[in-house]
């Protein structure tokens, strides 16, 4: 149990990376096609 605790706070990080970073590129995407 506590090895799968510590893989999961290890991977939240990463996670929390790539939410952020599709967030940008969707807020990106879609501001790109209103100036449109």
């Amino acid at each position: 149990k506590m090895t799968t605790m510590a893989t999961g706070l290890a991977c939240l990080p990463r996670y929390k990376m790539v939410a952020v970073a599709t967030t940008a590129a969707d807020i990106r995407f879609f501001s790109a096609s209103t100036y449109k």
